[in-house]
């Protein structure tokens, strides 16, 4: 397997080979931006990789895979200690450095008494978490029953996805469900994913939604609010993975195909150096005349 990244690189944490020296220290000159999707891991298994902020020095990203069993990172860390890099590979953080364990199974209850800004215990609810994601300023959970649900700030309350309006919200603890994300056509959601003040469910049959956005921020989708809204990428393929950032989203078709859009400024579409970002999404692969093997993000 190979694992292919782009964008922003600043402490090279794109750069595989240069984990392992336990510094902590920046690099000695700034690393230039990968601005194309570049191989940066070679191996026989690579899981799901996970970006990180870490605070020892300020806000630095770091990238942390796990390859044949063993979790390594790239980027500047103050350690390559084994019990370290797990317990950051297993847990997702918001960018105001609240974060929530993903290893082993655990339901709503469990989670809202490690919410240390409310000390709330919640109902019993004792549906198991099927993943966790984490966005600037909350969490999103998908359950086994397909329900989404999500704790957040709620000065935000496009992320939350309920109706600011509605005294209908269906609420456990300090988490909100996404009640408009019942029932779907094409099934139950499989999947979720979340960046900056953006959301987004994948359902079993391919389609995916997305919601949220703040004030004064363009939004990545013209019509993005509390409410999901269905996302056209105007290809026959059902989307088969997802995948956002700070500003933009990447999605895997089910075809191979990878389809990017949103912000540009580091490269982070993986278009190639000066490539403007423009409205609407681009076809990577299509552009760079790419065959994708391996199909995961």
């Amino acid at each position: 397997m190979e694992l292919y990244a782009a964008g922003l690189n600043a402490w090279s944490q794109l750069v595989f080979e240069s984990v392992g020296s336990g510094s902590g220290s920046p690099p000695a000159a700034e690393p230039e931006d990968v601005t194309r999707f570049t191989r940066v891991l070679a191996a026989q298994t690579i899981e799901s990789p996970v970006s990180r902020l870490s605070y020892t020095l300020g806000t630095i990203y770091i990238l942390i895979v796990k390859a044949d069993g063993t979790v390594v990172a790239a980027g500047c860390l103050d350690t390559s200690d084994a019990d370290t890099l797990n317990r950051l590979y297993h847990s997702v953080s918001t960018a105001t450095d609240k974060t929530l364990d993903t290893e082993g199974r655990t339901t709503l209850a469990r989670l809202a008494d490690d919410d240390h800004e409310t000390g709330q215990r919640i109902q019993a609810y004792d549906v198991p978490v099927q993943q966790l994601v984490a966005y600037d300023t909350g969490f999103s959970a998908l359950l086994d029953d397909g329900s989404v649900w999500v704790n957040g700030d709620a000065r935000f309350p496009n992320c939350l996805g309920g109706s600011p309006d509605s005294d209908e919200s269906c609420t456990l603890g300090p988490w909100n469900k996404v009640r408009w994300l019942d029932d779907l056509p094409t099934g139950p959601v499989v999947r979720i994913a979340a960046g900056g003040y953006t959301l987004a469910a994948l359902t079993e049959g391919g389609d995916l939604y997305c919601w949220g956005g703040r004030p004064g921020q363009k939004p990545l989708f013209d019509e993005l609010s509390y409410m999901p809204i269905p996302i056209d990428l105007g290809v026959d393929a059902d989307v088969k993975d997802v995948a956002l950032g700070d500003r933009h989203i990447v999605a895997l078709t089910t075809d191979g195909r990878v389809f990017v859009q949103g912000c540009n400024k580091n490269g982070q579409l993986g278009l190639g150096e000066g490539a403007r970002a423009g409205e609407g999404w681009r076809d990577w692969v299509g552009e760079w005349n790419i065959e994708i093997h391996h199909e995961f993000i």
